[in-house]
């Protein structure tokens, strides 16, 4: 089963010291045993320009080397089959000092495949690294869940999260494991997200940053009793905003 894990934010720069916050991110998910070897890769949205790597390219070490596209986005896309099966897609805008915000939004995509993050050990080192990748200094809002079921619900013309909560690209509902940055709590009036219903969550930062979990297995978080306490909360979510959005 593939499983997709997402992070975006539109005020955090993430060009900022070499790259630092992403490449902050890929350090965390070495956990994970991704980056042992990359196969491919390529820059921008042009997939026929996928290209073979050296055996001894670093991830991390790439990051540190890009240069920041002043008035335009810049992306890459990277993947193995080993050991398992992954693909990493990272997108970066220019921050604009002057609205204190990116011309765009700084995004974290990864699509991976391994039978060890659908056991309990493994879905717990799958939402241990999350929490370590994602925090109010990086990240606006962060999820995790799996892909086909995350396609499903977000489809947009009968999907259970087909009208986002606040931007598509970001807070559709409540999945698997989610992180909301400070960025986004203030869409919502949190003295109604108190009493929140789950497996885990936890405030962070003076309630700056909240993580939610749902089960402590990610393949439970499929069956039709956790979804229905996932549209509960999506629903408790917005009968706290703040704004129309």
């Amino acid at each position: 089963m593939k499983l997709y894990w997402n992070g975006a934010t539109r005020y955090h720069d993430w060009y900022k010291s070499k790259n630092e916050i992403p490449r902050q991110i890929f350090e965390s998910i070495k956990a994970l045993q991704v980056f042992e070897e990359v196969q491919w890769m390529y820059v921008g949205i042009d997939e026929d320009k996928k290209t073979p790597v050296n055996k001894d390219f670093d991830v991390v070490e790439y990051l540190s080397k890009i240069k920041e596209k002043k008035n335009e986005s810049f992306s890459f896309n990277l993947g193995s089959s080993k050991p398992f099966d992954w693909e990493v897609n990272l997108l970066l805008f220019p921050y604009v000092s002057s609205m204190n915000q990116i011309r765009g939004i700084n995004m974290f995509n990864f699509y991976f495949q391994n039978d060890h993050f659908l056991t309990d050990d493994g879905s717990d080192l799958l939402a241990e690294t999350f929490k370590k990748a994602h925090t109010v200094e990086d990240t606006e809002f962060a999820f995790v869940h799996p892909e086909n079921r995350h396609r499903e619900l977000t489809d947009a013309l009968d999907g259970q999260y087909q009208n986002p909560l606040t931007f598509g690209p970001m807070f559709n509902g409540v999945f698997w494991v989610v992180f909301l940055g400070k960025e986004h709590l203030n869409f919502f009036d949190t003295e109604k997200l108190q009493n929140i219903q789950c497996y885990q969550h936890e405030w962070v930062n003076n309630n700056e940053g909240l993580y939610i979990r749902m089960t402590k297995n990610i393949l439970d978080s499929m069956t039709p009793e956790i979804e229905k306490e996932m549209f509960q909360l999506t629903r408790q979510f917005k009968e706290a905003l703040l704004v129309n959005l």
